[in-house]
This record gives C-alpha cells, sequence and structure tokens, in this order.
C-alpha cells in the first residue's frame, strides 16, 4: 500500500445456505459462493436430514475453495425448505456482519452477484435487494425471469419480491425477522414459502426494498423446484388447478395472519370470498400483484375459477 493509500474494508456476508438431498448440484454453488468478488463471506449451512452425502460434500468443497463454512448441529428433519430457512435465522449469529444473502443448494451464482447487491443497498440506503434470474434446464434451455416490476400496495400478499435465493438484507434486518419468528412460531409454522412471508414481512415493516433489473445468478430448475419458472403449459394447467383449490387465497390469508395483518379489510374479503368480495377483490387487481399480465389473471381468477 502506498503513502496516503486507504485499505478498505470488504462488506462482510453470512450467507444461510439451507440444503436437503443436494449432492448432485450442490458443489457448483458452493464454488460459485467461493468465487465472490469484493466480499468477505461466511456460509451457514443447515442440513435437513440428507441421505446422499450432502453436509460431507459441501465441507470437502468449502474446503478445497478455502471458502469459510459453518454447519449447524444436525437436528430431526423438518421436511420443508421454509422451516429449514428458518432454523437458519432462528440459529444464526449476525454480529459482525453487515449484510445476511439466503442461498439455495442446486444454483450458480455470479462472481459478483454479493457485491452488486451489497454496492446498490449502500448506493439506495434500502434495506433489503433481490434481482432477476435467468432460469436454466438441462437441456440448455434458458429464460430470464423478470421480478423488478413496480411494487403496489399489497403485491406482497400475493406474491414474492423474486426467487429468495437472490435475496440479501441488511444485518439489523435479519435481526428483527428472527425476532419476528421467534415471537410467531405458531403462526409461521403453516407457512411454505420462506421468501414470500420475509418479503411480506418487510413490507408491512416499511422496510425498503430494492428490486434490481440486473441478473445475477443462474436459476437450476429441477423436479424438487417448490415453485420454479412457471414456463410452459403443463406449467399454467397447475396455477389453474392451484387457483381452484384456493391455494392462493390460503397463502395470502396465512401469510397476513402471520406478519399480524389478519384484521385487514382486504383479509376479510379473502376469509369471506362471497360474489361482492370477489367482485371488490377483482376491481383493485391492480393493487396485489405488480406485473400486468397478472394483474388480468387475478381479476379473472375472482371472477371466474376462484383464487
Amino acid at each position: 500500500m502506498t503513502n496516503g493509500e486507504i485499505a478498505l474494508e470488504l462488506p462482510s456476508v453470512i450467507v444461510l445456505l439451507a440444503t436437503y438431498n443436494g449432492a448432485s448440484h450442490l458443489g457448483e454453488q458452493i464454488r460459485s459462493l467461493a468465487r465472490q468478488t469484493n466480499v468477505r463471506v461466511h456460509v451457514l449451512l443447515s442440513d435437513d436430514g440428507s441421505s446422499d452425502g450432502t453436509v460431507k460434500l459441501a465441507c470437502e468443497e468449502a474446503a478445497a475453495c478455502d471458502l469459510s463454512l459453518t454447519l449447524l448441529p444436525q437436528l430431526p428433519s423438518t421436511g420443508s425448505a421454509a422451516r429449514n430457512f428458518f432454523r437458519l435465522f432462528r440459529d444464526a449469529e449476525f454480529t459482525g456482519y453487515e449484510f445476511v444473502a439466503l442461498c439455495d443448494q442446486d444454483d450458480i451464482w455470479s462472481d459478483d452477484k454479493l457485491e452488486l447487491a451489497c454496492s446498490q443497498l449502500a448506493k439506495s440506503l434500502a434495506d433489503v435487494y433481490s434481482c432477476n434470474v435467468t432460469a436454466f434446464w438441462d437441456n440448455g434451455q434458458t429464460k430470464v425471469l423478470r421480478k423488478n416490476y413496480s411494487q403496489r400496495r399489497y403485491d406482497y400478499l400475493f406474491e414474492s419480491a423474486s426467487q429468495g435465493c437472490t435475496y440479501v438484507m441488511r444485518a439489523s434486518v435479519a435481526v428483527r425477522f428472527a425476532q419476528m419468528l421467534a415471537e410467531r412460531e405458531v403462526e409461521v409454522s403453516c407457512i411454505d414459502f420462506h421468501d414470500w412471508l420475509l418479503y411480506a414481512w418487510a413490507r408491512s415493516q416499511n422496510a425498503t426494498w430494492f428490486m434490481d433489473a440486473a441478473t445475477c445468478m443462474r436459476y437450476r430448475q429441477t423436479s424438487s423446484n417448490v415453485i420454479g419458472a412457471n414456463s410452459g403449459s403443463a406449467a399454467i394447467r397447475r396455477r389453474i388447478h392451484l387457483l381452484r383449490r384456493g391455494w392462493l387465497r390460503g397463502q395470502a390469508i396465512r401469510t397476513a395472519v402471520s406478519i399480524g395483518m389478519g384484521n385487514d379489510p382486504v383479509v376479510g374479503h379473502l376469509l369471506r370470498f362471497t360474489w361482492r368480495d370477489r367482485l371488490i377483490l377483482a376491481f383493485r387487481a391492480a393493487e396485489f400483484r405488480r406485473r400486468r399480465r397478472d394483474q388480468m389473471v387475478f381479476f379473472m381468477a375472482c371472477l371466474t375459477i376462484g383464487l
């Protein structure tokens, strides 16, 4: 270092990695974490009872890449990716870290993913960051999934910000979210999607959320994806089936109750779901979904097959 040059401290990031039988692809993800530029990375891993050598592989790959990794003690399997992430939030020690990132086991991060997220959080003064992703399949097909549409008043009750594996937040936000999980353990026990809940909770707390147009990771599509890219006719048929069963409405109600919004008038409309309530919801569709096409689908679903 030359005279007058100032050594800048790199941002410190703790990456919460939830795994379950991910040995077939985890190595690529670990190596992409080790390649992150201009940040200091530590990985906290919670495994949900893998039987394919996932934990051993993760430790070996991290050691080979000189990636700092801590493994949480093994607990009985929860059978849920959401509950595995909730455990990571509750058991993590966030002291000493500026930022917290969420990580799935089978994706591939761009080398500058965390650097870009930390930079955008610093410049925008936002609390949480998410971005777009490139979905990819084993046959070589790729598709950019855009999520950075303008936020709406109640969009967080009906959709997530983006794939949870793009989320990066200030450590102070993670601490508060962990506290909420502990205080509302019963309510969140029925939640299926940790990323959706985190987005809803953050918005309900007036946290600022930066949705980046950048595409910073490759989002692997496998049979184990809970939601995935929702691409193709089969995905459309599946979504129609879920709407007919009241899946979206149920998810929205459970999310609202979990974040303390159970008495909101919108939740009342969802609970009753009479024809009058359906009409009210339909004509407020622009408040509930960010993308224009999704608003139209919401409108039609309220009046026909349901939510």
